[in-house]
């Protein structure tokens, strides 16, 4: 997903190991769209069948271009397109795309949630 967008960003993604021993690969990566924050967790394997009754299920968290500016200044990013790499820096693990999602809050920046079953 992330590769296809310049500036764009790995937040996490779930070892080869670790993707190996429990059958499911995880994925959070973020990247700006047409001035938009997109971040994008995508999980597959066996916990997300037995979880969601699906193969593949994502969640996508987007910002407008407002708050993405917000986010943006919080962070003293001049140019949007650096803010992947910021905060890839800054949230790592699996979680990175909820506690993103909280600073949003803290700063009530609103955030568009959806959740898609693939």
């Amino acid at each position: 997903m992330y590769e296809r967008y310049p500036g764009a960003a790995l937040l996490f993604a779930t070892d080869e190991q670790e993707a190996q021993e429990f059958n499911e690969r995880q994925l959070i990566a973020c990247c700006v769209i047409e001035g938009c924050l997109e971040i994008v967790r995508v999980s597959e394997g066996v916990i997300t069948q037995y979880c969601f009754d699906t193969q593949t299920y994502s969640v996508v968290t987007m910002l407008d271009a407002q708050g993405t500016l917000e986010l943006a200044a919080y962070f003293h990013v001049f140019d949007v397109q650096d803010l992947p790499k910021i905060l890839a820096t800054t949230f790592d693990g699996m979680d990175a795309d909820i506690a993103i999602r909280d600073v949003c809050s803290q700063l009530s920046i609103p955030v568009e949630v959806s959740e898609h079953i693939q």
